[in-house]
């Protein structure tokens, strides 16, 4: 459509709103513009067709009949627009870049069970992000979740969880060398591998991480930590939620060690639709998952 052909239907919506008010200072007023330029509208429209589009009598400004004409087509334009501007709107798109710290990997349960997501957020594309810390501002992150809160003021918090971890142990561990009868027994005589830094996710972790005569291996991964406990390599300090057919809870801890999570966004960004859906997305898998204590 060329300018002629977006000033005609302007002058369309001038006429429409003529229409809908009775008065020229009425219809310029809810279209915002002043009543020299919906006048000069009209006036361009009319010299285009070539008789007059409104009259004025007793009760107004009324339309001719060729001028109905014209706001039925306007009509019918305004209701095509506005089902196209519906139907955008309704699908949420974009980009949503989610980064997470090594230690909180054991949070993949998001990530393993997008199906839901995808299906009602076709046009949303994750960028999933693993970082070691977050002591660098990075602009382009929208959603955060780390084991202690944002350094910086332009992220805010969303939600603070907390995590259950136990002692765990593989059938193959157990086989070979034993289960042990106590928190004492398990410090004393046996293998322990740990992730790096424990005592600063974990303050309960500190006591027990300085007993321990044998820590074998450290990483700053949990999911690694998960395997080689598998393996059989030691006994790992993991999320009581990981407990699987080779991945046994040992029950030697009087009550479960805690670990805090949380979840920020970028405040620039979190109320965009984009955002908001996975932050609603992710709100809802919280409330589902048997990772975190209620």
């Amino acid at each position: 459509m060329d300018k002629r052909g977006l000033l005609n239907m302007e002058a369309g919506f001038c006429l429409l709103a003529i229409q809908n008010t009775g008065s020229k200072t009425k219809a310029a007023k809810i279209l915002n513009m002043s009543i020299d330029t919906l006048s000069k509208r009209i006036e361009q429209l009319e010299h285009e067709k070539g008789e007059l589009l409104l009259v004025k009598d007793g009760r107004g400004t009324t339309l001719t009949p060729k001028a109905k004409e014209i706001v039925e087509k306007t009509i019918k334009v305004q209701d095509i627009f506005s089902d196209v501007v519906a139907d955008f709107s309704s699908k949420v798109r974009g980009e949503v870049v989610i980064s997470r710290s090594l230690v909180t990997s054991h949070l993949l349960f998001v990530w393993n069970d997008l199906v839901e997501f995808y299906d009602q957020n076709p046009n949303i594309n994750i960028k999933a992000i693993v970082v070691d810390d977050f002591n660098v501002i990075d602009a382009s992150i929208d959603i955060g979740i780390d084991y202690m809160p944002p350094l910086y003021s332009e992220y805010t918090v969303l939600l603070q969880q907390k995590i259950n971890y136990d002692f765990f142990a593989s059938n193959e561990y157990i086989k070979n060398y034993g289960n042990p009868e106590n928190l004492e027994d398990l410090l004393e005589n046996h293998r322990i591998i740990a992730v790096m830094n424990g005592d600063n996710y974990c303050k309960e972790w500190k006591k027990i991480h300085k007993k321990a005569k044998n820590i074998c291996y450290e990483t700053n991964h949990s999911f690694a930590l998960r395997e080689m406990m598998k393996k059989g390599v030691g006994i790992a300090l993991m999320p009581s939620s990981f407990e699987d057919e080779n991945c046994k809870k040992l029950n030697i801890l009087s009550a479960p060690l805690v670990m805090s999570i949380y979840i920020f966004a970028n405040k620039k960004t979190k109320d965009t639709k984009r955002v908001r859906s996975f932050i609603d997305y992710l709100k809802i898998k919280i409330d589902e998952s048997h990772c975190f204590t209620k």
